[in-house]
């Protein structure tokens, strides 16, 4: 079995953080954002992966790249990617802006267009499958969830937007479209707990329940949303005393039966339909803060679950909640991760399951960058791009845009190589390369480069 190694660098110089990120399926591959923090704020990058795991851009590149972007969300239609990220002007005012991304990884938008700005708190996108798509936010000062229709082209249908609901407490809608109208969920109060609600929204902006409906009426307080559809009806997930609940919606916006159900012991959780069922990622209780694991189950249009056996490892290793989206035979989940060495630096990972529910490729979308990786054939200046299980090759790793005195560090996970030295140190100013043995494992598409600051 071949895996594709998949290294990046550069893709946010200075980063010290990078995570919140979000997956949608184009045409014949996924696209990653996510966050990035920087030197002078925050920005968006992206990252396209081909279904079988291959990273497509041997850069990162900026969608948001100016400004304090955060919190992204990502659709496709109309032959394009649309990303929407939040952004802080200044003096309480917030804003959400949306740019196109083309199927070859380019920015089609110079400036971003403004969907909308105030007292307004993060966002989520859907596309309607014809023209248009939905953008839906909170709004602090108005106690509302909010929406604006964007077309294909970018151009913002509702400049003033619209209210969807009323809601005590909002500040994190998702949505989804199931064929007939977009269907927004949230968390609202009900009495002294926090329960689930929905509303629909109809493609020419018409909001449908405008008192919104209750999904879940909560024994304990409800947490993290997340939605899907397929087969006719909307599966709507959400965490619940630690534990990951569902509930079936019909496009009447009624919630079926069984009603609510459980799901998995596990919590925050993301989901998306394919295949004829749903797949629903979760990150497994822990007790050591730097060693969490995420799974994953099925669940059927019965609401049948079925938990995938990925041992003790679970699917990854990472915080959730993860996003997840369906290609044409396997779902890409992404999630942030980090590393044991005693600091909160995530990166954005993520793993393939195949419709059978086998684990297919590990996929790494972003790292700390200010290293250079390349493989090489063992002992050889020749490059590979993949490695087969059992192959030995060399890792190359080379300092770039840093100051000379900047401390590094690289750590390949002696979980996914064999026969690696795990780690190495050594300061910006040196020359050439610091090479390090290894051969390739079932994870061997799996490495994590870092760079950290004042490490001695």
């Amino acid at each position: 079995m071949s895996l594709t190694l998949a290294i990046l660098w550069g893709s946010s110089l200075s980063a010290t953080c990078q995570n919140y990120p979000a997956v949608s399926y184009g045409t014949e591959s996924f696209l990653v954002v996510w966050q990035g923090d920087h030197v002078g704020g925050k920005g968006v990058y992206g990252m396209r992966v081909a279904e079988d795991g291959k990273l497509l851009d041997s850069v990162a590149f900026p969608i948001h790249p100016d400004g304090s972007y955060a919190y992204p969300d990502v659709a496709f239609g109309g032959g394009n990617w649309g990303v929407i990220a939040w952004t802080e002007v200044g003096d309480g005012t917030y804003r959400l802006d949306f740019v196109r991304v083309s199927p070859e990884g380019d920015v089609l938008d110079p400036s971003p267009t403004q969907v909308c700005s105030g007292d307004v708190y993060r966002g989520a996108l859907a596309f309607d499958g014809l023209f248009t798509y939905l953008a839906v936010w909170y709004d602090n000062s108005a106690e509302e969830i909010r929406g604006a229709r964007i077309s294909v082209t970018g151009t913002v249908l509702d400049p003033w937007g619209f209210t969807v609901a009323s809601a005590r407490r909002g500040a994190e809608p998702e949505i989804c479209y199931d064929g007939n109208a977009w269907l927004v969920v949230w968390n609202d109060w009900i009495g002294a707990k926090l329960g689930t609600f929905g509303a629909r929204v109809s493609s020419d902006g018409t909001v449908l329940d405008p008192a919104g409906f209750v999904v879940r009426d909560p024994d304990e307080s409800n947490y993290q949303p997340s939605v899907s559809a397929g087969g006719g009806k909307s599966l709507v997930v959400w965490e619940e005393s630690e534990d990951t609940y569902g509930a079936f919606v019909d496009p009447g916006g009624s919630v079926l039966a069984p009603g609510t159900f459980n799901i998995s012991l596990f919590h925050s959780p993301g989901v998306a339909y394919g295949a004829e069922k749903w797949l629903v990622v979760m990150e497994r209780p822990h007790q050591d803060f730097f060693t969490p694991k995420m799974d994953a189950s099925f669940v059927d249009c019965t609401g049948g679950v079925t938990l995938l056996d990925a041992g003790n490892d679970g699917i990854g290793s990472g915080w959730g909640p993860a996003s997840v989206a369906f290609g044409t035979s396997s779902w890409l989940a992404v999630w942030w991760t980090g590393t044991d060495w005693g600091t909160y630096e995530p990166n954005i990972a993520g793993r393939l399951v195949d419709a059978s529910g086998t684990l297919q490729a590990q996929v790494l979308a972003s790292q700390f960058v200010n290293c250079r990786l390349d493989l090489y054939a063992q002992g050889t200046t020749n490059a590979i791009s993949t490695v087969a299980v059992d192959q030995a090759f060399d890792i190359c790793v080379e300092p770039i845009q840093a100051t000379p005195d900047d401390p590094i560090r690289v750590r390949f996970s002696s979980d996914e190589l064999q026969d690696g030295d795990a780690t190495g140190s050594w300061t910006a100013g040196m020359s050439g390369q610091k090479r390090v043995a290894a051969r390739g494992s079932h994870g061997a598409s799996l490495l994590v480069a870092k760079r950290r600051f004042g490490l001695n």
